[in-house]
């Protein structure tokens, strides 16, 4: 259900759940081909090594997304795995009692510690994240609540400047070619997180992808950074190819959101002849044997994660 506060971002929300779940379905079908694709399997290796138990996980979340999140009209009936989508923090009510502060959900009936981190960073101006996901435990005798997916109002305001808004709205596909980094970054200067050239394309859709994986109902990734907590310290974030790769010979790699987003967008790249170099460097996918050369294994054969309220 998109809630009413998405109202005037509403057709750029159900375009961006529409192209996500086209992304994560087209994905799903290509990495379960009896013969891959070169390119595409430089991009199995390149996220999830050689361990085809590794893409067998991603392709189950992929799948659970593409077979489209429940999303009902009204609140008479709440099953376990609806999705409401939210696009502000208008709801949220900050509450005193005796020395305790709070954030109250005045809709979801929840709350949240003051210093909640992902809710501040959502509601700084000058905050750097896109979404967050928020599922709520289910306990026998307790009322049902469906999972949400809020997205930032900041966010929100990026995309409507961004040209195109979709990976599904692209068209001119040669551009991107061998496109050095300094180019890339100069034409989506507004996501302000570009590292290397595919960090750039991570649009609307392909963050919904993201955020979609998150979710009860698809199988609750992660969001993992390469070596644990100490991996966090040093890298800074679980975000970006970069980490992806680093993250590919890790058991841990199958239930990262950010892989599982990198699959569904390399993908729909490679349909269009764009490959992908493990540097994340991108190129001409029909100019010889795959982006890099590097081999997988057999085919088959913006965000953030919250359980309860607390980080994933």
């Amino acid at each position: 259900m998109i809630d009413d506060s998405c109202k005037i971002f509403k057709n750029e929300v159900k375009a961006a759940l529409e192209s996500a779940f086209t992304l994560a379905r087209e994905a799903f079908d290509e990495t379960g081909k009896d013969v891959l694709d070169p390119n595409v399997k430089d991009l199995i290796g390149h996220l999830y090594g050689k361990d085809a138990g590794n893409l067998r996980a991603a392709r189950k979340f992929l799948d659970a997304i593409s077979s489209r999140v429940p999303q009902r009209e009204t609140r008479d009936v709440i099953d376990v795995n609806d999705v409401r989508i939210f696009c502000d923090l208008s709801r949220w009510e900050h509450r005193k009692v005796f020395d305790e502060e709070f954030l109250l959900d005045t809709i979801m009936d929840s709350t949240l510690p003051e210093d909640d981190e992902d809710w501040n960073n959502c509601n700084d101006p000058n905050g750097d994240l896109d979404a967050y996901v928020t599922n709520f435990p289910l306990r026998r005798g307790q009322v049902v609540k469906e999972s949400y997916i809020q997205f930032c109002g900041r966010y929100l305001k990026q995309v409507r400047d961004q040209d195109p808004r979709l990976v599904q709205d692209m068209t001119d596909w040669e551009k991107w070619k061998n496109m050095p980094v300094k180019v890339v970054e100069k034409l989506q200067a507004w996501r302000g997180k570009t590292k290397v050239p595919i960090d750039a394309l991570v649009l609307f859709d392909v963050v919904t992808v993201h955020e979609l994986s998150h979710l009860r109902t698809a199988g609750y990734t992660k969001d993992r950074s390469p070596g644990g907590l100490s991996g966090m310290l040093k890298y800074n974030s679980p975000y970006g190819w970069t980490n992806c790769v680093k993250l590919s010979g890790d058991a841990r790699s199958c239930e990262d959101a950010e892989n599982v987003m990198f699959l569904a967008l390399g993908v729909r790249l490679i349909k269009n002849g764009v490959g992908i170099k493990k540097s994340g460097a991108l190129t001409d996918a029909n100019n010889g044997r795959g982006a890099s050369g590097e081999g997988a294994g057999e085919g088959e054969g913006k965000g953030k994660g919250k359980d309860s309220g607390g980080p994933a």
